[in-house]
């Protein structure tokens, strides 16, 4: 009888994780949608970890002109591409004063906003257009293909 009872407790709970785990989904699917989530930003590059093999560059930002919970930020997958093509690997250094567009909603731990939009002295490495819907369609194959 108590195989059986945890054996219920142990299914019950899997389903209310993927419950929660769908409904956490619908909802970041929902907020990176709308485009009125995402703002400008500028800063100073801090940090920059570049991994070539996972398709992503990461950044961390002082001087940041918007209150956000966190400095790190991401570029992956076809954005990555994207502007690994236009030379940012070789142009983005610590020190270089960044213009950006992310949407700032941070969902917890480890969590690493993504970059939509990047300039770095006046050069468009990735223009929103093409880095908002790349992320979309990222989001779709990945993050949320559960959701």
């Amino acid at each position: 009888m108590k195989k059986r009872k945890l054996s219920v407790f142990i299914i019950v709970t899997i389903l209310i994780a993927m419950i929660c785990s769908s409904c956490y989904s619908v909802r970041m699917r929902a907020y990176y949608a709308d485009k009125g989530n995402y703002i400008t930003a500028t800063g100073v590059i801090s940090h920059i970890s570049y991994t070539k093999g996972e398709k992503a560059i990461y950044f961390s930002f002082s001087d940041l002109d918007i209150q956000v919970d966190d400095d790190t930020f991401s570029i992956e997958y076809g954005n990555f591409e994207i502007a690994e093509k236009n030379g940012i690997v070789e142009t983005a250094k610590i020190g270089n004063k960044v213009s950006f567009i992310t949407a700032p909603q941070y969902f917890g731990d480890g969590y690493i906003m993504p970059i939509v939009s990047i300039t770095i002295d006046g050069v468009c490495f990735l223009s929103f257009e093409e880095g908002f819907e790349n992320l979309q369609e990222q989001y779709k194959r990945t993050v949320f293909a559960r959701g």
